[in-house]
């Protein structure tokens, strides 16, 4: 067959295969996050697109099809992080569902059976695009049941889009071909411009969620930074506090050996008794750096908690290229899920927390380890709970996450069922 020759049907076969590609994409969208490379996973797509066109218009043997779109699907699911055994089933499920979509389409437009080793010779190109849009039906409701199962629904407008846009366009595709002398032309036309809406909607929409969310993210933040801005500015006065005690501390000294040179025993035992509640404040003061985040968030964390066995190694400049928004949401979060892990141990003599906060050459590393209690449960290769120990852990790390990508930041997780270590590093200049 010439590439200069295609028919009308050809023609057809490569746009609602384009569309395929895009409907993939959506599937696997729904159910895996994490991609290992973007140019990777754009140029995994393109070549699915590319291999299935060909096999579509050269071949055209449903059972070879069938085996160029289970290798394709496959190969897709190399450019994401996913276990093997996820990805089968998704392979299977995605191949399922374009398989019956097929069945039905060729049932309902006009022919019930094709031999699977025969070259098809079904040219029906509202059925064509109608197969491929009840595939983007099934895949829009997966992704409508993901919402619902994992509390988070979506928004009424879209819950209805999902199903009237995919709809309208095989209400409409049907009202075209009920016209008398409407040509294949016609058809294939109104098909294209029906899916070229469906595509540029839902992308739209997808792109203005993102969007928005990420603003939503971005108010959020700002608020949480105010919060703990407030925050540390009432533990920096109790920090100026002890500061003060600190200067006076030779005054005292010598009132107490005044005292003492005069005989006056009582007085100067009342002092030092005075002197020991005053003294009780620079207990918590653990930390003493210079730099007020660091000071003020360690200091406060650190003095919430009793009976663990603490070691710290904190050595930073007063001042750090990063922003303030996004070194609060570090410590705050990650010192948070060590503490929650262990206030939730049930034995309280084997508690340990372990804080280690070192800058050296445009480098900040930020290591935290806790004893705790349970299995850590992992999901999608995230962490979501612990047996004991549910959401502690998982907790705010994506915020972490988000936080240290500006600064081309690793974070690097590790337990082994009595320790949990997490490992935070920032190149900040």
């Amino acid at each position: 067959m010439n590439l200069l020759n295609l028919n009308t049907y050809d023609v057809a076969m490569i746009l609602s295969n384009i569309f395929t590609v895009f409907v993939a994409h959506k599937f696997f969208s729904i159910f895996v996050y994490e991609k290992k490379n973007e140019m990777l996973t754009k140029f995994v797509y393109i070549l699915y697109g590319i291999v299935i066109i060909i096999s579509s218009i050269f071949i055209d043997i449903p059972l070879i099809n069938l085996m160029v779109t289970l290798g394709s699907v496959s190969f897709i699911t190399f450019s994401y992080r996913i276990e093997y055994n996820k990805a089968l089933l998704l392979i299977s499920l995605y191949c399922v569902i374009m398989f019956i979509g097929e069945l039905i389409s060729v049932a309902i437009t006009g022919r019930l059976f094709i031999g699977p080793l025969i070259r098809a010779e079904y040219e029906n190109i509202f059925g064509l695009f109608f197969c491929k849009i009840l595939t983007f039906i099934v895949v829009l409701l997966l992704q409508n049941i993901k919402f619902f199962r994992s509390s988070q629904s979506p928004p009424i407008t879209y819950a209805l889009l999902t199903i009237i846009m995919p709809v309208s366009s095989i209400v409409f595709g049907s009202m075209i071909m009920s016209i008398s002398g409407v040509t294949k032309a016609m058809v294939l036309l109104s098909m294209s411009v029906l899916i070229l809406i469906n595509i540029l909607t839902f992308t739209l929409y997808d792109k203005i969620s993102v969007y928005y969310g990420r603003q939503i993210e971005t108010v959020s933040l700002k608020q949480e930074n105010l919060f703990y801005h407030n925050q540390l500015n009432s533990m920096n006065e109790s920090v100026q506090e002890m500061s003060a005690f600190r200067h006076d501390i030779q005054n005292h000294f010598n009132m107490i050996e005044g005292y003492l040179k005069s005989n006056r025993l009582n007085e100067a035992i009342a002092y030092i008794e005075e002197l020991k509640g005053a003294d009780s404040m620079l207990e918590s003061n653990l930390v003493n750096t210079g730099n007020f985040i660091v000071d003020s968030i360690l200091n406060y964390k650190l003095s919430t908690i009793q009976e663990v066995e603490t070691e710290l190694e904190v050595f930073v400049p007063s001042s750090i290229e990063i922003d303030t928004v996004h070194f609060v949401s570090i410590l705050t979060n990650l010192l948070d899920n060590a503490i929650e892990a262990l206030r939730s141990m049930k034995e309280k003599d084997n508690r340990i927390l372990r804080i280690r906060i070192v800058y050296s050459k445009g480098r900040l590393i930020m290591t935290f380890q806790n004893s705790y209690d349970g299995d850590i449960v992992y999901e999608d290769g995230e962490i979501c709970s612990s047996k004991h120990d549910s959401d502690r852990h998982g907790y705010g790390l994506t915020n972490v996450k988000r936080a240290i990508e500006p600064y081309d930041g690793l974070l690097k997780i590790n337990h082994n069922g009595e320790i949990f270590s997490i490992q935070a590093l920032l190149y900040v200049g």
